[in-house]
């Protein structure tokens, strides 16, 4: 029964850490609160604290050094993913270079920004293709009004 209570809270602390988008520190301190906790209360022995020490402290050091973890995990996954990922189109690497994705990402967040999403003033177009559109509103006009479509 402990042994089920203790999975529960690990699933459930997961959930809430993921939930709020903690730090990477903060996952790290909560895996060493929980065995701790566990030894507290006796789920675990000391045998169990040493090998969760055993098998977690070299994975903490490693992901909380930016340094250690681009060169050893960072690096090597990199070059696994190049070596099978096809190389970038030229239109691919023109969106990359084109900028950012502007109200699209605040859209796909599922949070958007109402002042970043607004259209700060409208847009502009050279006068010669402004003179045909409203020369078309015109005429679509008198043509609404006179009855022929």
């Amino acid at each position: 029964m402990t042994a089920l209570i203790s999975i529960l809270v690990a699933i459930a602390a997961a959930w809430t850490l993921a939930y709020v988008g903690a730090s990477l520190a903060a996952w790290s301190a909560a895996v060493v609160v929980y065995f701790g906790l566990l030894a507290a209360v006796g789920a675990i022995g000391w045998v169990g604290v040493i090998i969760a020490a055993l098998v977690f402290a070299p994975v903490l050091v490693i992901f909380n050094s930016t340094s250690l973890r681009k060169k050893l995990v960072t690096a090597p996954v990199f070059k696994g993913f190049k070596a099978v990922l096809p190389p970038m189109s030229d239109t691919e690497r023109e969106a990359l270079e084109a900028g950012s994705t502007w109200w699209e990402a605040e859209m796909f967040r599922g949070k958007p920004d109402g002042s970043t999403c607004s259209i700060s003033s409208a847009p502009s177009s050279p006068p010669r293709s402004s003179r045909f559109w409203i020369t078309k509103r015109k005429r679509s006009a008198r043509c609404s009004t006179s009855g022929k479509s």
